[in-house]
């Protein structure tokens, strides 16, 4: 357990010296890719942003009319075992942002994903209380 827990004190300090000391051994500009791959992401953001602002005046609506108290309460029942939103959320706004028109199987394979990883952490909590 004391293993696990010094990983995931260490893992992004180590991945980060990895990925400039590859760049290094490459001969790769690193701070000038970085400075692109930031620009890069702030257009995204820019891109997406408008999307961003219609969903949360959206939700805000929604909410304020009750709707969402109504609907959530209906659908609570069917999905209250192992569901999250966020999943969904993620999908709406970056396939809207990338205007991509079929979803196919990121829907499944990122329910799938969330049901690993909520199996991994009640696993790992159990360890822990060992």
């Amino acid at each position: 357990m004391r293993v696990l827990l010094f990983l995931s004190e260490v893992i992004i300090p180590l991945i980060l010296f990895y990925i400039v000391g590859f760049g290094i051994l490459m001969k790769c500009d690193v701070y000038e890719d970085f400075v692109k791959g930031a620009k890069d992401g702030l257009k995204t953001v820019v891109q997406i942003l408008p999307t961003l602002i219609g969903l949360m005046v959206a939700v805000g609506v929604l909410r304020a009319s009750g709707f969402l108290d109504m609907l959530g309460g209906q659908l609570g029942r069917l999905t209250g075992a192992s569901c999250t939103e966020t999943i969904f959320y993620t999908v709406s706004v970056y396939f809207i942002a990338a205007k991509v028109k079929n979803t196919r199987y990121t829907i499944p394979g990122a329910l799938l994903a969330t049901l690993a990883g909520i199996m991994a952490s009640v696993w790992l909590a159990g360890m822990m209380a060992v």
